[in-house]
């Protein structure tokens, strides 16, 4: 610690600043010897730290999370390094005449004295059974790291903030206030976008990103080192995973027998074990079907094209194993024995995989055992399997009701509205449905629609499907939770009576829901959504539905029966809908028959809800015309996956009060100042753009560096789409086109295809130019390096435009740029193709029309663009396309104009019939490990030459 030497005052501050100094380094030395005591857990910590958050006691916050973190995995490794030491500790019995449940009772007695004594030397007395189920939950879903990324942030510790935010946002990817707070630290100058990495990757998902990694490059000696490490590693972590859910056990009654309670606790353990694939199937927070299977995909093709036919031949096996109807891979076994003459037996699958197959066909039919002879009534038919409701004592309801505290006035409000059933059970078709009338007024229903179209996500609810409908490209589809429409309150961007409409009308519906089916338990929220479905203009040739048939708890399968296994939300056990409206043409809600075939319909209306059990088929007819809007809501008796956005809702509102007429929210321009990051984030994104929408008209966007959106998603028919203007100047495109005249390649881009006139067309030239060849041009001396600096800087500014507009909460990466041009060829008499014909970007398009994202589609794709260079030749316009390949849009190219979509978009490019066509494509992916290394590449060799030619800058010369 330096010395002060300086005037009085400024002494006086230094000494101040020591003094701190000195406290903090005694609290990190206090926190370290209290985390050695043998009685501190990390739920001790963890409330610690929440207590240090509501304080504000920033350093103490950011070190008590840290810890509790790392206590939390030491805690577990310790546990698997016991059961892994106890495991089999089993002894053979040599007694005959001791009965084998003896002799299993041994061993039982033998493995829990020999785990029992392994804790008591790892831990001492600090008992484990004292964390609460709740502070598990709570890591489970990562929640340190929402406290951390905060705490850190208060502390400048920017790096730590960036990536404990987006480890909570992958674990929690609809919480709109993460979304909110990441798009803050984006844009701060002291966060750069590799800060954002996941603190919670696991070793095979990171050698199984290297090695996709490594396929996109055709590195296939990398992909398989990588994907064999990936292998061993998943499955490690599944062993792992199987041996904590032995030291778990079932938080739900029993029984009062001991049969009873061992059954349970059992069944609690191979579901656990069943389910770990949950945790390890994901990339990036995504689950990924198949996702063990698919390792063994890459392996097989990276030893075919490494002339390794043996192991080749084996991965192709060990696929079958999991995937036996796969067509693609049985395509594969016939040409290698056709080839080779290989038989069936080279084809066996790896032993290990065979083993962790036969494991989980083993534990499945273990539980569906346990389901069948469980829930089965006296005739021995199947019971549909429900969570067993708990009976409360007298008034032990009210004392609980714990998600609304004071909900007299919406039970009052229940009896005052005289709300009627209008037809119930058989009527409907089934045990348990009603359909409810008068929930609402007029007025209260128009509130609830204004509130929804105020600032509902687009495709909310539905992370991993993309676009702005997550059922059918004919309809816009758009959702907000309740904690978003409190955040909009909090931020003047909704009226907070509206707020408050939507959490009592949803408490309305849970109340008359529980009260209606007679439950002796509590019935608790499990998701809420508030949501608008809007026909989109062109509705020509239209036959799916607004939602297909689907069960809200089970996975319909082709014979029309329903598994209740994830990935279905299986712990939901009611369901509700409350209509807004009824001024649209279809969109009636049916109940089906296991044949998917229509049983009974509702027909909406303001204040009509239509309740039901979970597991009930169920669907929306198409909206042809209009936007129809409802309350959405899922029960779940099972406490353990109550959704805490209304408490946390509730909680924000008390504190708002009734702010309607407030004025607008000040920016306050220092961020240190602001006591909640959240607010800091959404009032300095209000204000700036109130500021722009000052400057412009109604009909224009304007984003950061002069970029105007002049084509919404609206004007271009269709989701997540725009187009704008002003990009680059009449100059700038002048320079990119002749830099692409200068030295593209014919057919660049298409393997296979380089020499060829056209890839997609005989009736034009197609050359391109990326930038690993632009830069090696320029040190060649062909070109000029400010050329292609230019090239560089005009997609940097086409990718801040594109996540700037779509609001992007994590960072946007390049996938591939492309300076391209197209130019028309002699006659072009009778031409009917088109220059580029109609695709999307990151699957196959089907003969179904559907698209299917996987390989060799390139599945990383997100987002794309192009940027036009001019617009002096014919035809050649961008048109976006229906699923049936009938146009949607057309967007007409000059220099300057991008146009950016989700790369999901089918889109094509009509023909270029005279000129020629320039433009920069570009392709986007939000898979940091996709970053096109062409960029970094260019920049370093251009700073090179460019400081060639300038010279040394002298200290000092202007």
């Amino acid at each position: 610690m330096g010395t002060c030497r300086m005037g009085m005052l400024s002494l006086i501050l230094c000494k101040i600043s020591q003094f701190k100094a000195i406290i903090l380094l005694l609290f990190c030395s206090v926190i370290q010897g209290l985390a050695s005591q043998s009685d501190i857990t990390y739920e001790v910590l963890y409330k610690w730290g929440i207590e240090a958050y509501s304080q504000e006691r920033w350093h103490e916050c950011s070190s008590l999370m840290t810890k509790s973190l790392e206590e939390y995995r030491f805690f577990h490794e310790k546990v698997l390094h016991c059961h892994r030491q106890c495991h089999n500790v089993q002894e053979k019995s040599q007694a005959n005449n001791i009965t084998t449940e003896i002799v299993l009772l041994q061993n039982y007695m033998r493995m829990t004295v020999c785990i029992d004594r392994c804790k008591l030397e790892t831990f001492g007395f600090r008992p484990s059974s004292l964390i609460s189920q709740e502070v598990k939950d709570e890591f489970k879903k990562q929640k340190p790291y929402d406290f951390l990324q905060l705490c850190a942030f208060k502390t400048e510790k920017y790096k730590e903030a960036a990536s404990a935010a987006y480890t909570y946002l992958l674990a929690n990817p609809d919480n709109a206030n993460t979304k909110l707070n990441i798009q803050y630290y984006r844009k701060h100058p002291h966060i750069h976008d590799e800060y954002f990495k996941n603190l919670q990757e696991l070793p095979h998902q990171s050698y199984y990103i290297k090695a996709v990694i490594a396929y996109s490059k055709e590195e296939w000696l990398g992909v398989i080192k990588n994907m064999e490490q990936a292998t061993e590693e998943y499955f490690k972590a599944d062993t792992n995973c199987r041996l904590l859910c032995e030291s778990s056990t079932s938080s739900k009654e029993a029984g009062d027998n001991i049969f009873s309670i061992v059954t349970e606790n059992l069944k609690h353990t191979y579901s656990c074990k069943y389910n770990c694939s949950e945790a390890l199937d994901k990339i990036y927070g995504k689950f990924i079907d198949n996702f063990l299977a698919d390792f063994y995909h890459y392996l097989q093709y990276a030893y075919y094209k490494v002339g390794d036919l043996m192991n080749a031949v084996q991965c192709t096996g060990t696929y079958l194993l999991f995937k036996p109807d796969d067509e693609e891979m049985l395509q594969n076994q016939r040409i290698y024995k056709k080839q080779n003459s290989f038989n069936e037996d080279v084809f066996k699958p790896r032993e290990e995989a065979q083993k962790y197959y036969y494991l989980r066909e083993g534990e499945k039919k273990i539980l569906e055992e346990f389901s069948a002879q469980l829930y089965a009534d006296q005739t021995g038919k199947y019971k549909e399997e429900t969570v067993k409701p708990r009976k409360y004592g007298p008034g032990e309801l009210a004392k609980n009701d714990a998600e609304l505290k004071n909900n007299k006035h919406i039970i009052n409000y229940v009896k005052k509205r005289g709300i009627k059933l209008s037809s119930q059970g058989q009527d409907l078709g089934g045990k348990g449905r009603f359909v409810a009338d008068g929930f609402l007024t007029e007025d209260q229903c128009k509130d609830l629609i204004t509130l929804a179209n105020s600032g509902a996500v687009d495709g909310d609810g539905y992370v991993a499907s993309g676009g702005t409908s997550p059922h059918t490209p004919y309809e816009r589809f758009h959702g907000m939770t309740v904690d978003l429409a409190v955040n909009l309150a909090k931020h003047k961007k909704a009226k907070s009576s509206h707020a408050h409409l939507y959490l009592d009308v949803a408490e309305m519906m849970r109340h008359y829901t529980e009260r209606y089916e007679n439950l002796t338990s509590r019935l608790h929220f499990h998701y809420t959504h508030l949501v608008c479905r809007t026909a989109v203009e062109d509705q020509s040739g239209r036959d799916d539905f607004s939602h297909p048939v689907h069960a809200d708890n089970c996975m319909i399968q082709e014979d029309g029966t329903c598994h209740k296994r994830y990935p279905a939300y299986v712990w939901r056990d009611y369901s509700s809908v409350l209509y807004l409206n009824d001024n649209f043409e279809g969109g009636d809600f049916f109940f089906a028959n296991p044949d998917q075939t229509v049983q009974t319909t509702v027909k909406p209306k303001c204040g009509r809800l239509v309740s039901f059990p979970a597991g009930d088929y169920h669907a929306v007819h198409a909206i042809t015309k209009g936007q129809r809007c409802a309350v959405a809501v899922w029960y779940t008796l099972d406490d353990n996956y109550r959704e805490t956005a209304h408490v946390i809702a509730h909680h924000a509102l008390e504190n708002l009060g009734n702010r309607d007429n407030e004025d607008i929210v000040q920016t306050i321009e220092n961020h240190q100042q602001v006591t909640n990051l959240v607010s800091h984030v959404s009032s300095s994104i209000d204000v700036k753009r109130a500021k722009k929408k000052s400057n412009t008209s109604s009909e224009i966007r304007l984003l950061d560096d002069g970029v105007k959106v002049v084509m919404d998603e609206k004007l271009l028919n269709g989701p997540k789409r725009f187009a704008a203007d002003s990009v680059a100047t009449k100059e700038q495109c002048q320079r990119l086109i002749n830099l692409a005249n200068a030295g593209s390649v014919t057919g660049d881009g298409y393997n296979g295809q380089e020499g060829k006139t056209s890839p997609h067309t005989d009736r034009e030239i197609f050359a391109g130019m990326d930038l690993t060849r632009a830069y090696k041009l320029a040190e060649e001396g062909k070109v000029s390096p400010e050329d292609v600096k230019l090239y560089i800087d005009l997609a940097e500014k086409t990718k801040k435009a594109t996540s700037e507009y779509f609001n992007l909460t994590t960072p946007l990466y390049f996938d591939f740029t492309h300076l391209v041009c197209r130019t028309a060829l002699g006659d072009q008499t009778g031409r009917s193709d088109l220059s580029h014909p109609i695709h999307a970007d990151n699957c196959h398009i089907q003969t179904d029309f559907s698209c299917k994202k996987q390989l060799p589609a390139y599945i990383q794709r997100d987002y794309s663009a192009v940027l036009y260079l001019n617009g002096n030749f014919e035809g050649g316009e961008f048109l976006f396309a229906h699923q049936n390949f009938s146009i949607q849009s057309t967007v007409h190219p000059k220099c300057g104009r991008m146009v950016a979509f989700d790369s999901a978009n089918y889109h094509g490019v009509k023909a270029v019939t005279s000129g020629q066509r320039c433009a920069v494509a570009l392709w986007f992916t939000l898979d940091p490990y996709f970053n096109e290394a062409a960029h970094f590449e260019a920049r370093k060799v251009l700073s090179q030459l460019m400081d060639r030619v300038l010279g040394p800058i002298v200290h000092g010369e202007l």
